[in-house]
């Protein structure tokens, strides 16, 4: 896998699990809907706003006296809702503000339960009170059941940009690992701190050629007669010794400097451990251009 490859991965999979922090605030706490809405939008929600607002302002104001115990209430309006009751903002006659929470007195285990429940506690609560009843004409708890059809569409659309962002990051794993894979066919990696030795071959004839020039070159006579056929000695006397030996040191010149050109490669690519470095000098020195064609190779795969 490239570092493009991998950079582009990292940012997809950072992205996904971003938007899951994100996205984990805006579940719900409870199996039923729970959200701070003010009760002027609920209102808003329905047909018949002063009418609606008017009468739940009456059941409101019901339930907190009669169901809270909160008897020196003046006023209340509708906050909240969630599966074990309901929030109660209330007014006592000096204006100030203050809280109830009023508990369902039937269980309530699924969002179509809440509107009988509520309704049924409203009556309970306005006759206990002599207040007259909310429930004549339009009643306002389909505008609560209305918010909460919202929270529903709401936690759907939330579910499914989760599952197309896990498609988006499960294509991008799927395109990363094909491509590395494709990769890892087509172009393998190339190993940068390495050394490759010269051919055998070459190694041989090298190694050989040089070895035969230096005992042409300084051998007597006498030594090579019992090595060699006469004809040796005698093209090696045609030569002369002299020249022979000029070959050989100019041979051993154009290797040392083959292996410090190899050196200096090294050194400025910046690639190799000082053991590689030194494999590279020592094998460029001994076998000239064969080793030198090696590391030249090298620099241009990598």
């Amino acid at each position: 896998m490239s570092d493009i490859q991998k950079a582009i991965l990292s940012k997809q999979i950072h992205e996904s699990k971003v938007l899951n922090a994100e996205l984990s605030h805006l579940k719900p706490n409870t199996a039923l809907y729970e959200r701070q809405v003010p009760s002027s939008n609920i209102f808003f929600l329905a047909k018949d706003n002063e009418a609606v607002k008017s009468k739940s302002l009456s059941a409101n104001l019901a339930y907190v006296k009669y169901f809270a115990k909160k008897h020196d209430a003046v006023s209340a309006t509708f906050k909240s809702l969630n599966s074990q009751g309901f929030l109660i903002v209330y007014k006592i006659a000096d204006g100030s503000e203050h809280e109830a929470f009023v508990k369902y007195n039937a269980p309530v285990s699924e969002r179509k339960d809440i509107r009988p429940v509520l309704e049924s506690m409203a009556k309970e609560a306005e006759a206990a009170l002599g207040m007259p009843s909310s429930l004549n004409g339009p009643p306002p708890f389909h505008a609560l059941m209305k918010v909460s059809e919202m929270e529903e569409a709401q936690k759907t659309e939330i579910k499914n940009l989760q599952e197309n962002k896990d498609r988006e990051a499960s294509a991008a794993i799927g395109f990363a690992a094909a491509g590395a894979r494709f990769a890892s066919v087509s172009s393998p990696p190339v190993l940068l701190d390495v050394f490759y030795p010269a051919d055998r071959f070459w190694q041989i004839v090298i190694a050989v050629g040089l070895g035969l020039n230096a005992l042409l070159g300084y051998a007597s006579d006498e030594f090579l007669s019992r090595l060699f056929p006469s004809f040796v000695v005698s093209f090696r006397n045609y030569l002369t010794p002299q020249l022979i030996q000029s070959i050989l040191n100019w041979a051993a010149a154009v290797h040392a400097i083959e292996g410090f050109i190899a050196l200096c490669i090294c050194l400025k690519r910046g690639w190799y451990s000082p053991e590689n470095i030194l494999k590279w000098t020592v094998s460029t020195t001994l076998y000239g251009g064969a080793s030198m064609i090696k590391l030249l190779g090298h620099g241009k795969k990598a």
